[in-house]
């Protein structure tokens, strides 16, 4: 009869540590400095009610290392840092501008509600310039652009919140849109 042995144990896998924690997560659920937190880490407060835990809430991140200062939101999330100061709290219009979004965002429902055909722009591979023309003649141009020089001087906040609407109708008509904001 062969001798029989029975293993003693068995080999971690990948995408656990030995204990059968997910791997790279210490006995406890510490982390190691340089592994990233999770999205759940992200967004779960800590037990004292204060900020959400791993966000860069001071220009370090949750271990306490000084990061440099962020220039994009979206280059700071590709390189795994998520610099909170830039996003919350959510940026919040000044009421002469929050006024002026809200006409400018109710001209374009109007106007496209009533003329704007997406199937037709489809059809014809062109927004059209009687829509580009009927948008500038309710202010819809050079959103960005400032009011000395013919647009509306809005802000990036501002300037979101009316695109949302020319998105929810077309995004073709976003993508104009978008070229158009800039120029008055």
């Amino acid at each position: 009869m062969p001798d029989r042995t029975e293993p003693t144990s068995v080999a971690p896998s990948s995408a656990t540590s030995g204990a059968g924690q997910p791997a790279g997560v210490r006995p406890g659920g510490a982390q190691p400095a340089d592994v990233p937190p999770t999205v759940g880490q992200l967004t779960r407060k800590d037990s004292t009610g204060g900020e959400p835990m791993g966000q860069d809430t001071a220009g370090g991140d949750a271990a306490g290392r000084s990061a440099p200062p962020e220039s994009s939101f979206a280059k700071s999330l590709f390189a795994g840092r998520l610099p909170a100061a830039m996003v919350f709290p959510y940026p919040r219009l000044d009421r002469d501008e929050q006024r002026r979004v809200d006409a400018l965002a109710g001209r374009a429902r109007e106007f496209l509600g009533a003329t704007y055909d997406p199937a037709k722009v489809d059809r014809q591979r062109w927004v059209g310039d009687d829509i580009i023309r009927g948008l500038g003649e309710r202010g819809l141009l050079g959103l960005y652009v400032a009011p000395e020089y013919g647009g509306q001087g809005l802000s990036q906040t501002g300037y979101c919140r009316v695109m949302e609407e020319f998105g929810g109708y077309d995004g073709s008509l976003s993508v104009v849109m978008g070229c158009t904001s800039r120029s008055a």
